[in-house]
């Protein structure tokens, strides 16, 4: 098994050794950033997990999980949601020869999980964070959390542009 501990990010891996190696050659990489910084919209608190890589004709084949403690925001209430991240990592890295590839090898044998992972924790993102299932949000009249007071306003009067549409309702109910 082997860290990275001179990186910085810790997923900007020194892979030379093992493009050194004969084809199928593998090395196990472990993850373990308390803070990691891919992106000022992901803020993270913690990402672990452990990443093989193998060496192939094309490059390095990179697999493994990674997961990272992330804190949404309720779509209801606003109030903060702990949420775990999972990035499952399945990809071919190519040398930097190949321009085919989307993901490659830099010359100085450097490569950088950090664009494919922060991709990949975008996407787990969940879209609509709860707090708990039944949240009951916030007054639309007074902005108070309902889920730990109740308000004394009244229901919401109809607008009057809406009037003619309320009528129609109620002739077909």
């Amino acid at each position: 098994m082997r860290s990275n501990p001179a990186n910085r990010s810790g997923l900007a891996l020194n892979v030379g050794f093992l493009l050194n190696e004969g084809v199928g050659h593998s090395s196990l990489f472990t993850v373990d950033e308390p803070a990691p910084d891919l992106d000022a919209e992901l803020q993270l608190s913690q990402l672990a997990g452990s990443v093989q890589l193998t060496r192939t004709p094309q490059g390095l084949y990179v697999a493994g999980r990674l997961q990272a403690a992330h804190t949404a925001e309720c779509v209801r209430c606003l109030a903060p949601v702990p949420v775990t991240l999972e990035a499952d990592i399945a990809e071919l890295y190519s040398l930097a020869a190949d321009a085919d590839s989307e993901f490659t090898i830099s010359d100085s044998a450097q490569l950088d999980l950090a664009p494919l992972v922060r991709e990949l924790l975008v996407l787990d993102k969940p879209a609509h964070p709860l707090c708990r299932a039944d949240c009951k949000g916030l007054c639309p009249q007074c902005g108070i959390n309902l889920n730990e007071e109740t308000c004394s306003c009244t229901a919401e009067t109809l607008d009057p542009r809406l009037a003619p549409l309320s009528r129609l309702k109620t002739k077909h109910d």
